[in-house]
């Protein structure tokens, strides 16, 4: 049960650093962490490992004996996915905001103080975002908020614009959790990351239950963190897809109202058979629907849970909805590599694919 109470004595934040076998990668994170201008009794470090096989516990205990800041480490007992990895280290965090950070991102030194005194003004913020770029091309947006369309299709905001032209606050219905802030009470309160996510689809069903809740999902251009995106290609595989489109399907069933999801919902179930028989692999996308059936039951409580204390309607939410149905194309990582490999225009010399 994660703890909603803030001890007096305890840090303002607590950075969740959400890992599997990315020891090296963990170290970086953390070393960049203790340039941050925030006094550093004021925020500690949990680094929450999903069962790694690596040297991770060995690098951490390092990293503990020279810390500058409280560091803690908790290792879950199966793998859970990030869901699972960043509810773990919620549970343990005493900060009044959790700050969740993937292990190949880093934050501007100024990052927390700023994001701490954004929230503390404007209580209606309940997860604060900010400009993710790319660590190796920082002229060039990786995302700036998050796009969901009216089915259900989630995608990066702002992808690939320079990071220039980004210079406005702006509210979303969802962000990415790569580098966020969210206030721990509000976090309890919808009962964190759901986990039956495993992977996929989990951050932009807890900015939906948020923006549901009454908060806001903000992002400011002024709170920058660099995203190192690998240099490997790797595809799009089953267990990605499957996790993916089960996992778009049960947000819909659980955050929609009555009126849209009769509405949307037949669109959503058309769309997805066509491209089971246009596009593979098939198999994964079979599965995610039957999972969803398996579930329906666990699923229809936790949307009445949703729907009773929710205090937006549909219809406030609207802005907040992608204007068109599908992402405008799709960005693999060869395209992720070639922003972050290639000197020149962000925008203009991307290689795009229908």
């Amino acid at each position: 049960m994660m703890r909603g109470d803030t001890p007096p004595s305890a840090p303002c934040v607590s950075v969740v650093i959400p890992t599997y076998n990315r020891a090296r990668l963990v170290q970086q994170a953390v070393e960049h962490l203790w340039s941050q201008t925030l006094p550093h009794d004021r925020w500690e470090i949990i680094v929450a490992d999903n069962c790694s096989t690596d040297d991770t516990p060995e690098v951490v205990a390092a990293l503990q004996a020279r810390s500058t800041c409280p560091m803690h480490y908790r290792r879950l007992t199966r793998d859970g996915g990030p869901s699972s990895s960043r509810n773990t280290g919620a549970e343990a965090a005493t900060g009044q905001y959790l700050v969740f950070i993937d292990s190949d991102v880093y934050l501007d030194p100024p990052w927390l103080e700023r994001a701490v005194a954004l929230a503390d003004a404007e209580p209606s913020i309940g997860i604060l975002a900010g400009k993710l770029v790319y660590a190796l091309r920082p002229d060039c947006v990786n995302v700036y908020g998050g796009a969901i369309s009216r089915i259900g299709l989630a995608w990066d905001a702002n992808e690939r614009q320079p990071a220039s032209a980004i210079t406005k606050p702006a509210d979303f219905l969802w962000v990415a959790t790569a580098a966020v802030l969210v206030r721990r009470n509000v976090f309890v309160e919808l009962g964190g990351f759901d986990e039956d996510y495993y992977y996929g689809y989990e951050d932009s069903d807890l900015g939906w239950r948020l923006n549901l809740a009454g908060y806001r999902c903000r992002c400011v251009p002024e709170l920058v963190a660099h995203h190192r995106v690998s240099d490997r290609p790797q595809a799009r595989g089953p267990k990605i897809t499957y996790h993916s489109w089960k996992n778009r399907l049960r947000s819909l069933l659980k955050n929609y109202g009555r009126r849209r999801l009769v509405a949307y919902l037949p669109i959503y179930l058309t769309y997805a058979f066509v491209a089971m028989l246009l596009q593979r692999p098939r198999w994964p996308k079979v599965m995610a629907l039957w999972w969803n059936l398996r579930k329906l039951f666990a699923t229809l409580r936790r949307r009445r849970q949703i729907q009773t204390t929710r205090v937006c309607s549909d219809k406030r939410l609207d802005p907040l909805f992608a204007q068109r149905w599908f992402p405008d194309e799709r960005v693999d990582v060869r395209h992720r590599r070639h922003i972050e490999l290639h000197a020149g225009g962000c925008v203009d010399e991307l290689e795009t694919s229908p």
